[in-house]
C-alpha cells in the first residue's frame, strides 16, 4: 500500500516536471516569434516613374510641342516618348502619300515683309498667261488617260492645296500647269499607275484685285486677255483725281515673293494680280 502511494507520487512529480518542460518550451518559441517580428525591417516600396507612351495610330500628325520631336514611321514598333516630348507619325511613302513641296506663294508670304520694287520685270515673274502660276481659288481640270476615277475638276484651297484621289493632299500653289502635271505623274507612277498620261487645264481662274483711284475698287472675275485698261474699266473707270499712268501692279515671282512694278495701260493682267491706280498731284 505504501509502495503504491510512493509510486503514484513519483508519477505525479514526473508529470508535473513534463508539464513544466513543455510550458517553458512554448514560452521560448513565443518569445522568439515576437522578437523576430519586432526586429524584421519594414519593406521598402520603390516608386516607379510612369513612362509616357504614345500610341501608334494612323491618325493625322500631332502638333509638335518642341523642335526635338521624334519621327516614327508607321509599321514600326510602338514608340515611347520621354516626358515633355511628343511623337509625330509620318506615313510611309509606299502608302500613296506624296511629300508636299515647300509652300510658296501668297500663303507663305510674311505679311510684315514689304514687296520688292523693280524697274524692269525679272525673268522669274510671269509676264503672260502661259507662264501663270496657280493660286488659291483656281479651278482646274485633271485628266489621266484611261483613269476616269482619278480625273475630274478640282479647286485649289485657301491653303494652296489640292485633294486628288489616291494621291491625297498635294501643294499646287505657285506651280505652273506643267510643274503640277509633273508632280502628279511622278506620284501616280511611283505608287499606282505605270507610265500615267496626265493633262491639266484651268477651267476657272481666281479673281484679280483693283484699288486706288477707280470708281469701284474690289475683286473681279478674271478674263483671259485682260489688260490694265480693261481692268480699270471693269473697276468703274478712273476717278477725277486719278493719274492714268503709270499703274502699279503687285505679282508674285517663282519664289513666292511679292514684286511691285509699274506699267502702262496696255500691260497684261494675270489672275491674282493687284492693280493700283494712283492719285495725281494736281
Amino acid at each position: 500500500m505504501r509502495q503504491n502511494s510512493i509510486r503514484r507520487l513519483a508519477i505525479g512529480i514526473m508529470a508535473l516536471a513534463a508539464v513544466a518542460v513543455v510550458t517553458q518550451g512554448c514560452s521560448e518559441r513565443r518569445y522568439e516569434r515576437v522578437t523576430s517580428r519586432a526586429s524584421a525591417p519594414a519593406p521598402v516600396v520603390q516608386q516607379v516613374q510612369p513612362t509616357a507612351v504614345a500610341p501608334v495610330t494612323p491618325a493625322a500628325e500631332a502638333v509638335p510641342p518642341a523642335p526635338d520631336d521624334r519621327l516614327v514611321q508607321q509599321g514600326e514598333p510602338q514608340a515611347v516618348a520621354p516626358a515633355g516630348q511628343s511623337v509625330r507619325l509620318v506615313p510611309p511613302q509606299n502608302q500613296g502619300v506624296v511629300i508636299r513641296p515647300t509652300a510658296v506663294g501668297p500663303a507663305a508670304l510674311d505679311e510684315n515683309k514689304p514687296p520688292i520694287s523693280v524697274d524692269e520685270l525679272p525673268g522669274d515673274v510671269p509676264q503672260k498667261l502661259e507662264q501663270y502660276r496657280l493660286g488659291p481659288g483656281d479651278r482646274i481640270q485633271i485628266k489621266v488617260f484611261g483613269q476616269d476615277d482619278i480625273s475630274g475638276e478640282f479647286e485649289i484651297s485657301a491653303a494652296g492645296e489640292l485633294s486628288v484621289p489616291l494621291i491625297g493632299q498635294i501643294t499646287a500653289e505657285n506651280l505652273t500647269l506643267g510643274e503640277l502635271a509633273e508632280v502628279l505623274t511622278v506620284a501616280l507612277d511611283t505608287n499606282f499607275i505605270v507610265d500615267p498620261k496626265v493633262s491639266i487645264e484651268v477651267t476657272n481662274y481666281r479673281p484679280f484685285f483693283i484699288l486706288g483711284q477707280v470708281g469701284k475698287p474690289g475683286s473681279y472675275k478674271y478674263q483671259p486677255g485682260l489688260n490694265a485698261r480693261m481692268a480699270i474699266a471693269i473697276g468703274g473707270g478712273y476717278t477725277r483725281r486719278a493719274r492714268e499712268e503709270p499703274i502699279t501692279i503687285f505679282r508674285t515671282n517663282s519664289a513666292g515673293e511679292l514684286i511691285r512694278f509699274r506699267v502702262d495701260q496696255n500691260a497684261i493682267i494675270l489672275p491674282g494680280d493687284t492693280v493700283e491706280v494712283h492719285r495725281r498731284l494736281f
